[in-house]
């Protein structure tokens, strides 16, 4: 069912962090290996239209779960670069409207990780790249993990945007058939991945990293007051004192992606610093209708136009390579 929006949308100009490209040799291993769902119709002139119904100037894309991830190490490095070079050649197109947050492989192989995180940021110029909440099966390892801080030293020392996108958690306790994973457990794997940056002191140790959180953090948000207390808890190993733990929370930035709901908005921007929140719309995976219902209640909420606006563009004019050029 289509959605006819109750705010204009030409009126302010968003800039999109959360857009997904479905790129066709991408999708076919996919569905050979079956880890994807259903397949989505996308094109980039599907994108070109979306944006014209939502008033976006510019798109940033990020390839979804699962990534490369499902390929095995020799497969999944030459899957990245072909990726990445087909979503380049899309902004090349494109030029100042597309932009893209790189795919890398899963950096339990740290060398490809990093030689492809190396060649996206300078030679194919991406925006950033996207990291995904957690990596391995045998041994599940959110991105705070010992074993990847050599990855994020070379990103801090690029002074990269990461894009950090949920994927499903390890399959150790079965749920309900009736839940949708990207809605029950999508939120919960940012905010473990978030803290896991947090208390392994990775995001305070590689402070040149611009961190995005998908979905407004997931639950980051609502839990931010319970974190603070860790050290209080009598069964905590962990010792960082509460103001550490609510600056570092405050230190990532945030989308909007499936957040335009009062409830949500009161949360996040009660919390979250105003110059740390993006738009995001989750394109094609969150529908059209469903996008513009949600930009219906961001548009509505009461904020000032300065901080719309901020939110809308201007923050992620400030912290994508891609504007600083113009």
């Amino acid at each position: 069912m289509d959605y006819k929006p109750k705010y204009s949308t030409s009126s302010r100009a968003k800039v999109d962090v959360h857009h997904h490209p479905v790129p066709p040799f991408w999708l076919e291993e996919v569905q050979k290996a079956n880890v994807l769902p259903k397949p989505l119709p996308w094109s980039l002139e599907l994108t070109e239209a979306f944006m014209g119904d939502v008033g976006t100037t510019t798109t940033v894309l990020s390839l979804t779960t699962p990534g490369v991830g499902f390929f095995e190490p020799p497969k999944a490095r030459d899957m990245a670069r072909r990726v990445n070079e087909w979503t380049a050649e899309l902004r090349d197109s494109r030029p100042g409207k597309i932009g893209f947050f790189a795919t890398i492989p899963p950096p339990t192989d740290i060398d490809g990780a990093i030689e492809e995180a190396k060649y996206a940021l300078t030679v194919l110029k991406a925006e950033g790249i996207t990291l995904f909440t957690r990596y391995g099966n045998d041994e599940n390892r959110y991105l705070g993990h010992e074993s990847f801080r050599p990855l994020w030293k070379v990103l801090d020392e690029l002074k990269a945007v990461v894009f950090i996108h949920p994927c499903a958690p390890k399959d150790t306790t079965p749920f309900p058939a009736t839940l949708v994973t990207s809605i029950s457990e999508f939120p919960h794997e940012t905010t473990r991945t978030a803290l896991d940056l947090i208390f392994t002191n990775t995001k305070r140790d590689f402070p040149n990293c611009k961190v995005i959180l998908s979905h407004a953090g997931g639950t980051l948000p609502y839990l931010a007051a319970r974190a603070s207390f860790m050290e209080i808890f009598p069964a905590s190993p962990l010792h960082k004192p509460a103001q550490e733990i609510w600056d570092d929370m405050k230190s990532f930035y945030y989308d909007l992606a499936m957040a335009g709901h009062e409830n949500t908005l009161n949360t996040l921007l009660g919390f979250i610093p105003h110059d740390h929140i993006l738009y995001g719309s989750d394109y094609p995976y969150a529908r059209r209708p469903g996008i513009l219902r949600m930009n219906d209640g961001w548009e509505g909420y009461p904020v000032s136009d300065k901080i719309r606006d901020m939110i809308n563009s201007e923050n992620a004019q400030k912290i994508l390579p891609m504007f600083s050029k113009q």
